[in-house]
């Protein structure tokens, strides 16, 4: 077990924060965290060093100019036999199960 760290942020549009170094800096600091509002596509390359993800984009609308909504899940690639995505029809919500064993 020991302690774990979460959190939650809403990054309004991914786009370019994957480059951005203050950004990358802050959420390496969680054992866990969930960016949401991240407007990313099935295109989207998505990439952060030592972290795995799961991840739900909400298809754009037929007038969108871009797309909205998107959440994704980041955990520590050192956490992944503890981590599973629980199936879901929603594409506005994302269900993580954490083994207790790791909390």
């Amino acid at each position: 077990g020991g302690n774990k760290s979460f959190a939650v942020w809403n990054v309004h549009g991914l786009g370019s924060k994957l480059q951005d170094v203050e950004f990358l800096d802050e959420v390496r600091k969680f054992d866990f965290f969930s960016l949401l509002e991240t407007w990313t596509t099935e295109h989207s390359k998505i990439n952060i060093d030592d972290f795995s993800y799961f991840h739900i984009n909400r298809k754009k609308g037929k007038r969108a100019k871009r797309s909205s909504g998107g959440i994704i899940f980041f955990y520590k690639n050192e956490h992944k036999n503890y981590i599973k995505k629980i199936p879901s029809k929603s594409t506005d919500i994302l269900w993580v199960q954490i083994d207790r064993n790791l909390l």
